[in-house]
């Protein structure tokens, strides 16, 4: 009994340490693949005193994880903030809502992830969610507000 348990404990150990090598290797090519692929997009405010960079870059080895950067500046050199982010699917939608005001969504369906820039006051603050939106289409509709509603989507 105890030369079986012997065993398993080295079989254990090695299958383990096979497991750590091979995750290791694997967060390595998608991180040299992400950095490969950075690609980078500027926003600046309609006043010209913000700015934000958006630096991305995507991994077809880890099926489209994406890594998102942000990184805020106020003309004035007041303040700079930057923070980053994985999202699975690669799209993202970046705007001005007013200049004082940046907001940044990333993903596809109903997980969706947001990132607010707000350059209010003395200090740079982002703000991160992660939300589940529900979309959901009546089927007392008739069929062609149906499809204008699926256009829209």
């Amino acid at each position: 009994m105890k030369k079986q348990t012997n065993v398993g404990l080295i079989v254990g150990l090695a299958a383990g340490a096979a497991a750590v090598i091979a995750g290791t290797l694997a967060t390595i090519k998608t991180a040299r693949e992400i950095k490969r692929d950075l690609q980078q997009i500027e926003f600046i405010s309609a006043d010209q005193k913000n700015s934000v960079i958006v630096e991305f870059g995507t991994s077809n080895f880890a099926r489209g994880l994406t890594l998102i950067k942000i990184k805020a500046d106020m003309e004035d050199g007041k303040d700079t903030c930057k923070f980053s982010f994985l999202s699975r699917r690669s799209d993202f939608l970046g705007e001005w809502t007013d200049e004082n005001h940046f907001e940044l969504s990333a993903g596809k369906g109903k997980s969706k992830q947001f990132c607010d820039v707000n350059f209010e006051g003395e200090e740079i603050v982002i703000t991160y969610s992660f939300k589940k939106l529900e979309i959901s289409v009546s089927d007392t509709e008739e069929p062609e507000e149906l499809e204008e509603a699926e256009e829209i989507l």
